[in-house]
């Protein structure tokens, strides 16, 4: 049985949800010790007084009468074990905190998962685990959200056959980065005829139904949310030259107030800036890591006090969905965002 260790309470911003306590504490700030695998994910919030403890998700708190200032059990959890050597196995990547109902289709007691449930048949699926134990479920982890009991979640990534050595492509462990695509392929190998010698040293992700290739250095391709078996173009085909240049998206025209954003996905931040022209509720993104700036859809928009808003990425089919309010006489958006594999904190400034 896994032993619960403790975590860190991270401030997310003010807020409040009605109902869902389970416990309280004296002093502005919540005690470390309630912080534990156990309660990953959920919510305290805080007054000068005290604090109360709820059994919910942070992203989902929202629309209680008594906003305080609000944190998130980030709870410590070590990385789940390493694979064993057969060519059939594969290794459990941590991809953050999250659930989805039904589809479960095994289970295993202790806080981290099987190793050996994770193979070529169940690779891309999902497995949730909470102190007690986890449950697996049939189900693509990109898809896994809605849950009602969130715990840590993570995707199975199958350990895939070999390139062929004459492609040119050199397995180079498991990863993933954001956008950057140029081309796909069938199967869980590459193919050797996108290996030349103008893709030299750039990457390709590869997972059991097909393979995605993107022009990023390998080296440089880390942070996405789709881990697969990686690969770069060793091609000898002449001497390589150096990739050109990322295309750098060209600034939005649009008019209006900067925010500097971060996403909290446990202990990791992922900045996002945006530009929000209030008069015509309209709002662009400002990203060097994509090659074209996402598409922004504007669902709600009060000034002053709500803005709710998509970001897609056509390139890749992901997307990011956001809700966030306004204080300090909107001066600050604060808030959850939710993606394909989890939902967390989302909070910011407006920036000079």
């Amino acid at each position: 049985m896994g032993v619960a260790s403790a975590g860190t309470w991270q401030s997310v911003g003010v807020g409040d949800c009605p109902g869902r306590d389970v416990s309280g504490s004296r002093g502005p700030k919540p005690e470390a010790a309630k912080c534990d695998a156990s309660f990953a994910g959920n919510t305290a919030v805080c007054w000068a007084t005290g604090c109360t403890y709820k059994s919910v998700a942070t992203a989902a708190c929202t629309g209680g009468a008594n906003p305080g200032q609000m944190y998130t059990c980030a709870a410590a959890v070590a990385p789940p074990p390493a694979a064993p050597p057969p060519a059939a196995s594969g290794t459990w990547q941590l991809v953050g905190t999250g659930d989805c109902p039904g589809r479960d289709v095994a289970g295993s007691a202790g806080a981290k998962p099987d190793a050996g449930k994770c193979n070529a048949s169940f690779a891309g699926n999902t497995a949730v685990c909470w102190a007690t134990g986890c449950t697996y479920k049939s189900v693509a982890t990109a898809a896994c959200t809605g849950g009602a009991n969130p715990g840590q979640m993570y995707t199975c990534v199958a350990a895939a056959a070999p390139a062929p050595a004459s492609s040119g492509w050199q397995p180079m462990g498991v990863g993933d980065c954001p956008g950057r695509d140029v081309a796909g392929s069938r199967g869980p190998v590459p193919e050797p005829g996108k290996c030349d010698a103008n893709f030299a040293g750039n990457t390709a992700v590869c997972w059991a139904s097909g393979c995605t290739y993107k022009n990023v250095l390998t080296g440089q391709c880390i942070g996405g949310a789709n881990p697969g078996q990686m690969y770069t173009c060793g091609a000898a085909a002449g001497p390589a030259q150096p990739p050109p240049p990322p295309r750098r998206p060209a600034p939005p025209k649009l008019k209006g107030r900067k925010y500097s954003i971060v996403n909290y996905t446990g202990d990791k931040q992922n900045p996002h800036e945006f530009i929000v022209d209030w008069k015509a509720c309209k709002v662009a993104e400002l990203s060097q890591e994509f090659e074209r700036a996402p598409d922004v859809t504007v669902e709600v928009c009060r000034p002053g006090s709500r803005l709710i808003i998509k970001t897609d990425f056509k390139a890749t089919g992901s997307f990011i969905h956001y809700d966030w309010v306004l204080l300090d006489d909107s001066a600050t958006l604060a808030g959850a965002y939710c993606d394909q594999t989890t939902c967390g904190p989302s909070a910011g400034k407006r920036a000079k």
